[in-house]
């Protein structure tokens, strides 16, 4: 059963066995491609032991991804430094309106990093259309700092306003 290999793995970790508990949980995904809670906890031992390759291959290999392991995916590639390759593993429309501002933030850092200008300004577009109240202080700060860049005076006075009224911080006034 998935529990089994499961709590095999766990003990195997107990003892320190970490490559029988990696062969283990390879055998168990193998036998349940479809279960998450086994992928998660090879993802978490290969993450754990710095093997972000393998967790990428491992990630990208399963049948089904949800949105919050296409995020993982992406984070492993921005970790392995393949930025080109964690946008385009962003490539997609979370459900959760918190996941999504969180891609949206991704989006923004990763062209930044790849200092692609045409799509910067598509995404700071998008975020700064959205109504306000709705974004992060963290995310309003980095459209904030893309507003002189994108966006008017006014945007950039209006998410200046937001945040010094979130934050008390008075740099934004």
């Amino acid at each position: 059963s998935e529990e089994g290999y499961i709590e095999l793995t766990n003990a195997l970790i107990s003892t320190g066995d970490w490559q029988a508990a990696d062969r283990y949980l390879k055998e168990g995904t193998q036998q349940f491609p479809a279960s998450k809670a086994l992928r998660q906890r090879e993802l978490t031992l290969l993450t754990d032991n710095r093997q972000f390759f393998e967790a990428i291959e491992l990630l990208e290999a399963a049948p089904n991804l949800t949105d919050e392991e296409k995020v993982q995916v992406a984070n492993l590639h921005w970790r392995t430094r393949n930025p080109e390759a964690a946008l385009a593993t962003l490539d997609f429309t979370p459900e959760d309106p918190a996941l999504a501002q969180e891609v949206e933030s991704m989006r923004l850092d990763l062209a930044h990093i790849l200092n692609r200008t045409d799509i910067l300004g598509q995404y700071y577009n998008r975020l700064a259309s959205r109504p306000p109240g709705t974004l992060t202080a963290e995310t309003r700060e980095q459209l904030l700092g893309y507003s002189w860049q994108f966006g008017s005076p006014e945007e950039t006075l209006q998410l200046s306003s937001e945040q010094y009224q979130e934050t008390d911080e008075t740099r934004y006034l």
